[in-house]
């Protein structure tokens, strides 16, 4: 089951106690600026992923976070057996899945890269 998406950006609330519309009649607005949901987390808006971004290239920023690395299991070998039309979509799912679940828990989607995902959860507390 997947749970409802966030009306206001967690990011935000947690951090600011400031309550940005994502969904709904009162975004409108903020579209025309460009604050919409996180492709990281759309229960996050972009302010929150550009300080994000910030943060992660400043070499003097310590935080406590966690962070989740996954991959696919014998991937190398699935690939040398199965057509590329049937690979993307088991990586499509892969990512799928994935997303949803890190997204459950307040977690940052940071990168997907090949056959991987890298989460980073806990940035937001």
């Amino acid at each position: 089951m997947t749970p409802e998406p966030a009306t206001i950006c967690i990011g935000c609330w947690q951090q600011l106690h400031l309550p940005v519309p994502l969904r709904g009649p009162f975004s409108v607005p903020l579209r025309m600026f460009g604050i919409r949901p996180s492709r990281m987390n759309p229960n996050t808006c972009t302010i929150c992923e550009m300080a994000f971004t910030k943060v992660m290239k400043a070499r003097a920023v310590t935080i406590d976070a966690t962070v989740m690395f996954a991959d696919l299991r014998g991937y190398t070998a699935l690939t040398q057996h199965v057509d590329s039309t049937r690979m993307m979509s088991l990586l499509d799912a892969f990512y799928d899945d994935c997303s949803t679940a890190i997204w459950r828990y307040d977690g940052l989607l940071n990168k997907t890269i090949g056959d991987a995902v890298l989460a980073i959860f806990n940035f937001f507390r």
